[in-house]
């Protein structure tokens, strides 16, 4: 895929539809033709839901110490109290 302009307009297309159809454009150059990327968005579930794995990173995340918390309950009671 390229783009392509007539001064006025800018299209992406084809290289094979450049050629036959698009006479008297010119290709654009530049970096990238690629759509912008987009932003993640990150769903976060509540933390009764989370397993015991998903519970250490957000405590990681959140900067939060679970200590000798080993089961989910255990990290769930540490993880509240610091909320």
């Amino acid at each position: 895929m390229i783009k392509i302009t007539n001064g006025e307009r800018e299209v992406i297309v084809t290289k094979g539809v450049y050629k036959e159809l698009y006479r008297g454009w010119t290709e654009v150059k530049s970096a990238s033709h690629e759509p912008p990327k987009k932003e993640e968005v990150r769903v976060e579930k509540p933390i009764s839901e989370m397993t015991v794995e998903e519970l250490k990173a957000y405590a990681k995340e959140h900067h939060i110490t679970v200590g000798k918390a080993k089961t989910k309950a255990e990290m769930l009671s540490v993880i509240r109290k610091e909320k």
